[in-house]
């Protein structure tokens, strides 16, 4: 079975509904959902693009391209004055190694303490 197909049936699963329920949604039949799970048929892009929105995942993460769970809406969220999620990615992308392991240290302290007053994101 291909990662796509395994990817929709445990996304269902982890979800708790049935393909009945998703048909509709998606306008198309139990038996071409089913189909998609057991590696019959692919689904095209634009319903691969209503499968992600439907099960918040990315369409790259349904065809096993990821192991990252993140929808496109996480990657475009806002962490701090300006820099998207996205955009942090793009600047780990180019850093060295020495300046990852330096970010990796920093990263690990904050992870270890304990703030006297949490905080939540912007």
């Amino acid at each position: 079975m291909s990662k796509l197909s395994n990817n929709l049936r445990r996304l269902r699963t982890e979800k708790g509904v049935y393909l009945k329920e998703i048909a509709p949604f998606l306008n198309v039949t139990v038996g071409t959902l089913s189909n998609y799970e057991k590696d019959i048929h692919e689904p095209p892009l634009d319903t691969l693009a209503v499968l992600a929105d439907y099960y918040e995942v990315s369409v790259d993460y349904l065809m096993g391209h990821t192991e990252c769970r993140c929808p496109i809406s996480a990657i475009n969220r806002e962490i701090y004055n300006g820099y998207t999620v996205g955009r942090f990615l793009e600047l780990l992308d180019r850093l060295s190694v020495d300046d990852l392991r330096h970010l990796v240290y920093v990263l690990e302290l904050f992870e270890s303490r304990t703030p006297a007053h949490p905080q939540k994101h912007p």
